[in-house]
């Protein structure tokens, strides 16, 4: 089976309090776009799970949430594992899901591959406990997410279909993000109240998203945690705007938004 893992775009990300156990909770809008992770995968027989990716630095241990994905659905089926290859598009440290997203294919894929019966709901709650962003990716789409991630609703965004997304060179630790966000004594009022944390770390993620509502963006951002910058667009960008950001920056993604998955 191949399937395809999509990032996502944050279009607002709060924070609105912190669990005792320690989880942020948190009121996001969240858009699938059409950059996208490949997974293959194939059943086995001898209840092992392997996972290898053509990317060097992305773990293909136990730490890989598509790893942790798959023992957390199998775990009561005897004797099923699955092999998985990863070819990897969506750059880490960028907050666009990409590991997260890779954790929902995988569920949907042996739930459907092993005929496991799981409703969506029943999926979501598996990946809820695998990472905020998981439960989102089973749908996709736009989506409010509140909680820890794990309440869902349906969202619009009207600021365009078309989407230019720039990651920086360097990359943001989520970790880090958030133990920096803790600290602030006076929290930002902004639509990702993140992007102003990690833009002290990282001031070109300022200067990219300048360019881009230079350029014509209807709306723009840091995503997630960071450090990537996307521009929404209502009109197709012209091949000026796109050369003029390509040739400023070295990791440019031209998509556009995508629908539930399901």
């Amino acid at each position: 089976m191949r399937i395809k893992a999509y990032a996502k775009i944050n279009i607002g990300l709060d924070i609105v309090g912190i669990r005792e156990d320690g989880y942020h909770l948190v009121d996001m809008v969240m858009q699938t776009v059409d950059l996208y992770d490949e997974l293959e995968i194939e059943p086995r027989d001898d209840g092992r799970i392997v996972i290898t990716c053509d990317t060097p630095g992305v773990p293909t241990d136990g730490k890989n949430l598509a790893v942790k994905a798959a023992r957390a659905l199998l775990s009561e089926e005897d004797e099923r594992g699955v092999s998985i290859f990863l070819k990897k598009h969506i750059p880490s440290q960028a907050g666009l899901g990409g590991g997260s997203s890779d954790a929902a294919a995988v569920l949907k894929a042996l739930n459907e591959l092993y005929a496991l019966g799981k409703s969506d709901e029943e999926l979501e709650a598996i990946g809820a406990k695998l990472g905020a962003d998981v439960p989102f990716f089973i749908r996709g789409g736009c989506r409010r997410c509140q909680g820890i991630g794990e309440i869902l609703s349906p969202a619009q965004d009207d600021h365009g279909d078309f989407v230019i997304i720039v990651k920086p060179e360097a990359g943001a630790s989520t970790k880090e993000v958030y133990a920096a966000y803790d600290r602030l004594e006076c929290k930002p009022d902004t639509d990702n109240v993140l992007e102003a944390v990690t833009a002290r770390m990282f001031p070109v993620i300022t200067e990219i998203k300048d360019r881009l509502l230079a350029a014509g963006a209807s709306l723009a951002g840091m995503t997630g945690s960071g450090t990537a910058v996307y521009g929404i667009f209502r009109e197709k960008p012209s091949d000026l705007v796109i050369s003029d950001i390509k040739r400023r920056y070295n990791n440019v993604f031209v998509v556009k938004k995508t629908k539930e998955t399901l």
